[in-house]
């Protein structure tokens, strides 16, 4: 059997074992795109009630100089020092200092919970991974994937600091991005990644009148946890931040890897929105194939139970949630190893 997380004795079906945090792992201010300064911009999201916020400037512009109390430093250092203030007078909310770069030919990440950042673009991938273990408390997660992700090299060690990938960005019902074929192909290559659902950040209107967001599951909310949340994928992708969305396979919870010696798959899904109605579960596998489905469900709240007989050429799964308005919910992957 595979080796089980702390999560395992999790009671499936029991929500004071499980708690949702959510929160935005993508977020620009004035030091780069977007339109409020960085007091600006934690402060609103602190008021609208989110739990963790992830700060991603661009790093081109990172170095710039700031005049600050008599003295010049960078926007960067800048940053560090408003965030670490802004923390110790917070309860029950958690920020993370990081950057925006690209990696050369295949698009954007966002490197969160480093000690310093890097300018320019990234033309080795080495040269990351060393610049990255010397941050071990940092992890990466790719930002709005494009085709070119797809020739990424896989390896173990990149993987290890790639721990999440935007299944979906923008801003629900006015510009918005589901990428979720890109995050269905790199599972298919062999990447073992969480689901993130980023907002569109640039202006002050988020959490208004759109509710994408990142769902992390861990029982009690604390910057450490929140890093091993993202290394574990106990994440989901939601277009709705009412909702509670978690399931397990053979007891191990979603983002976990289990054992191929199994014969059957039992999946324990639980769904509940007190806002939108859940309309319909799809679980999926390798090539986005679906291998169960339920619909016409209009309900607010769902346990569900499915037993599935393992394939050969099946490494993964994943539950995509369907609600009404046209919201959905996808969930990070079980690995089959």
């Amino acid at each position: 059997m595979g080796k089980h997380n702390k999560y395992d004795t999790i009671n499936v079906f029991n929500l004071k074992d499980i708690n949702v945090y959510y929160g935005i792992p993508n977020c620009y201010t004035s030091y780069s795109l977007g339109s409020s300064s960085l007091n600006d911009t934690l402060n609103y999201v602190y008021k609208n009630h989110f739990d963790f916020l992830m700060i991603t400037d661009k790093n081109s512009f990172l170095p710039k100089p700031i005049y600050y109390n008599g003295n010049t430093i960078t926007r960067w250092n800048y940053s560090c020092n408003l965030l670490k203030r802004f923390q110790k007078k917070k309860e029950n909310f958690i920020v993370f200092q990081g950057f925006e770069a690209k990696i050369i030919p295949y698009g954007d990440i966002n490197v969160i919970n480093p000690n310093n950042f890097f300018i320019g673009d990234i033309n080795d991938i080495n040269l990351l991974i060393v610049w990255m273990i010397k941050n071990p408390d940092a992890f990466i997660i790719i930002k709005h994937p494009i085709k070119s992700i797809l020739d990424l090299p896989y390896s173990k060690i990149l993987n290890n600091i790639i721990t999440s990938i935007e299944v979906c960005n923008g801003t629900f019902g006015v510009h918005y991005n589901r990428r979720e074929k890109y995050y269905f192909k790199l599972l298919d290559l062999g990447w073992k990644l969480g689901a993130v659902n980023s907002l569109n950040t640039n202006n002050l209107d988020f959490g208004n009148n759109n509710n994408n967001v990142t769902g992390a599951i861990l029982p009690k909310l604390s910057k450490g946890a929140l890093i091993e949340c993202f290394r574990k994928r106990n994440t989901f992708s939601s277009e709705s931040r009412s909702l509670t969305f978690y399931f397990f396979a053979n007891d191990i919870l979603m983002g976990g890897i289990i054992s191929s010696n199994y014969d059957n798959i039992n999946f324990s899904v639980f769904v509940e929105d007190k806002y939108y109605f859940i309309e319909k579960i799809d679980i999926i596998t390798n090539e986005g194939q679906i291998i169960h489905s339920i619909s016409n469900l209009k309900l607010n709240k769902i346990k569900y139970l499915y037993s599935h007989k393992l394939q050969e050429n099946q490494t993964w799964f994943v539950v995509k949630i369907y609600q009404e308005n046209g919201r959905i919910a996808i969930s990070s992957p079980i690995f089959i190893d």
